[in-house]
């Protein structure tokens, strides 16, 4: 456990650095409980159009499933929206400003798909001029799985609300 521990952060490290995304924990994000609930019963029909895409054995394992595993049995953890730390937002900050009033809401939000009770990758839904919520992808499994291990061991049950922060590079 040790050695994936480390793995994962170091891995977490790399992805910081090479595509900006840093994650930090916030005192308190704000509460948006009906947003997740309209996601959460949207995701399961976006989730199976996605699915059968994932023909292969290769495929399911390039999505962070198992050969094996059987998809008719995945199912969807908490969603949960990135923010975006943008340029004019860095250089506005000042030390001891509140972190949440510099970071915007992005557009798309994760879902993590849980095969096996493990979490295999994310489902990203946005919401069309339509206003309905449709996926735009299925995948970034190995970021999901460093995300899985972040907010687990910085669970909300322990007072801890992890932001995943995208800070686009120029």
């Amino acid at each position: 456990m040790v050695r994936v521990r480390q793995k994962s952060r170091l891995a977490l490290r790399a992805w910081m650095m090479c595509f900006w995304i840093v994650a930090v924990a916030v005192e308190a994000a704000p509460t948006v409980t009906n947003q997740t609930d309209v996601l959460k019963s949207a995701a399961p029909a976006a989730l199976r159009r996605m699915l059968p895409s994932l023909d292969s054995a290769w495929m399911k394992q390039r999505h962070g499933f198992d050969a094996d595993d059987d998809l008719k049995n995945v199912t969807v953890g908490q969603p949960f929206q990135p923010y975006i730390l943008s340029e004019d937002a860095i250089k506005k900050y000042r030390d001891g400003d509140a972190v949440l009033k510099a970071l915007e809401p992005y557009a798309k939000w994760y879902l993590p798909v849980i095969s096996k009770g493990k979490v295999a990758c994310w489902l990203s839904l946005y919401q069309n001029n339509a206003g309905n919520w449709q996926a735009d992808s299925l995948g970034m499994a190995d970021w999901a799985h460093v995300w899985a291990e972040v907010c687990g061991e910085w669970p909300t049950t322990k007072g801890f609300s992890p932001a995943f922060v995208i800070v686009p590079s120029r």
